[in-house]
């Protein structure tokens, strides 16, 4: 509250001292003045915000400038303000306000894997795929090499019975597996394969280059040239094969671009620049809609069950989670001590997973709530929520299938 608000003066320059005051929490992790009533009255007409010396010199001198006592020395409108912050910007990355303001910890629980019997595998699985939620079966798709296998799933069958429903083979390695309403989709390097039952394969598009499959989409194929990155194929499954895909190309720039398909109708571009993110939302007949820009790199795209939100790895050190909502606009930054590979959702919130075996557990405000150590080195990970996670790995060159339920890890957490 500015120092005129309690003679019952407002002005300008009244908003801006509050914009420096959350601009001070906003690197502090606390306000600059706490106490009664009284207290913050007197401190905030009469004492002066003190900075610690790890501010870095340009923000000091916007923070002073903002919390000054008397409203001529303030800066006078948003836009001065806004030039400020953004020359003061240019001098230091985020990645030094992470080395200056390291995050403390928080109270996170803390658990150990302990192996269970898993399912021997004949060979190492490359992709796992789990049937969307609302289908009238579970089951789960795993890829290897040439070959893809579907287990049916219940809630009652003890996980060393599982054996495979289905199997297909194709002339190629499979690179992905999607889910989509027509059934489940196997995408390997230069084509697209439709999976029916009980074990036939239908080609429903190939292609001259090597191609990658966004996630996120139900019914429509968003096919993007791994070439390229600019030239991008729709594709309908309830359409008659063969499929004719819809072309499109977009500009892309030199640097590297991740994309992600938002929902049915809608997809993102994320092209980095820098120290910064240039995100471009575009419509699944590849109209730009505009853009929105990240102070941060992204290494990693996922998708989330919440509405207008999806996850990112982000960083320098490839360690923050970043939680991005979309309307209103709102991102959460959540800083990690691992580099993870796999994004995904359970009841409990995000799971983070490292390649060598190391999980975090994050709530929806971006918060870590739970650390697990010493699981099996993963080859690959599906999500199914509520609870379970499955994992293939290859222990002593054997390859194995798992399954970890979250309430199992010891985790101090109530469900």
């Amino acid at each position: 509250m500015a120092p005129e608000r309690f003679y019952y003066q407002v002005s300008a320059a009244s908003d801006l001292y509050a914009i420096g005051v959350v601009l001070y929490e906003l690197l502090m992790g606390a306000r600059p003045f706490a106490g009664s009533y009284n207290q913050l009255m007197v401190s905030h007409l009469n004492h002066e915000v003190k900075l610690p010396a790890a501010v870095p010199l340009a923000m000091q001198k916007i923070l002073k400038k903002a919390t000054e006592k008397l409203i001529p020395r303030r800066f006078q409108n948003a836009t001065e303000m806004k030039a400020s912050i953004l020359a003061a910007r240019q001098s230091f990355t985020a990645a030094e306000l992470h080395d200056r303001f390291p995050k403390s910890p928080l109270s996170t629980s803390s658990s150990e894997y302990v192996p269970r019997r898993p399912i021997s595998l004949s060979r190492a699985c490359t992709a796992l795929s789990l049937s969307p939620k609302d289908a009238p079966t579970a089951h789960l798709t795993g890829a290897f090499h040439q070959d893809v296998y579907r287990w049916p799933l219940s809630p009652t069958a003890e996980l060393e019975r599982l054996t495979p429903q289905y199997h297909w083979h194709l002339e190629h390695n499979v690179v992905q597996i999607l889910q989509t309403v027509a059934g489940a989709v196997a995408v390997t390097a230069h084509a697209v394969y439709q999976l029916q039952e009980p074990e036939s394969v239908q080609l429903l598009m190939a292609f001259d280059e090597p191609i990658a499959v966004l996630p996120g989409s139900d019914r429509w194929l968003i096919v993007r040239s791994a070439v390229s990155g600019a030239d991008y194929w729709l594709v309908d499954v309830l359409s008659k094969v063969p499929v004719e895909p819809y072309w499109f190309t977009l500009l892309a720039p030199s640097e590297p671009t991740y994309a992600l398909a938002l929902n049915e109708r809608y997809f993102l571009i994320a092209a980095v620049n820098g120290h910064q993110t240039d995100l471009q939302f575009v419509t699944r007949w590849g109209q730009s809609l505009g853009q929105l820009h990240l102070q941060s790199p992204i290494h990693q795209l996922a998708t989330s069950q919440i509405p207008n939100c999806f996850l990112a790895q982000a960083g320098t050190e490839k360690t923050d989670l970043l939680i991005v909502h979309l309307r209103p606009y709102r991102v959460i930054r959540c800083r990690l001590d691992i580099m993870f590979e796999w994004l995904g959702e359970l009841v409990t919130g995000f799971v983070a997973i490292s390649t060598t075996g190391q999980m975090r557990l994050v709530n929806f405000q971006g918060q870590v709530i739970g650390q697990v150590t010493n699981l099996p080195i993963p080859r690959a990970i599906a999500f199914q929520a509520p609870y379970h996670i499955w994992l293939t790995s290859e222990q002593s060159g054997k390859p194995q299938l798992h399954r970890l339920d979250i309430r199992d890890l010891n985790l101090d957490i109530v469900f």
